[in-house]
């Protein structure tokens, strides 16, 4: 893309071989990934993603297995205990990210409770 603008090159790939990748949008159409090709054509095609909370009865309940919330007597600590597979599903989408785990971790859980849409 040298040279080229990041919704420029979006337009023209998008002429060239059509649009590969849609906009993803949450239940409330907010983009959660697809700026650039929104930037690039206000009406690229979009999928909405219908397990994103919609009311608490969409949540996923976790495997019986997967997840383990130990509470301790006298402190101000909760220890959440996660199996490997799930976790290292997190240190790939952290890595992913250029962050670490717990700040994924500690971001998800403090956006659960300060973004009105999700309950």
């Amino acid at each position: 893309m040298k040279g080229k603008s990041v919704i420029a090159e979006l337009k023209s790939s998008s002429e060239r071989v059509g649009q590969l990748y849609p906009i993803l949008v949450d239940y409330h159409g907010n983009i959660i990934d697809g700026g650039h090709r929104y930037g690039a054509d206000k009406g690229w095609r979009t999928t909405r993603l219908d397990h994103s909370a919609r009311g608490i009865g969409k949540l996923l309940d976790p495997p019986e297995d997967a997840l383990t919330i130990k509470t301790y007597a006298n402190t101000d600590f909760v220890n959440i205990v996660v199996k490997k597979p799930l976790y290292e599903q997190v240190e790939e989408k952290a890595k992913r990210l250029e962050t670490t785990p717990d700040k994924l971790i500690y971001n998800a859980i403090l956006l659960m409770l300060t973004k009105d849409s999700l309950f």
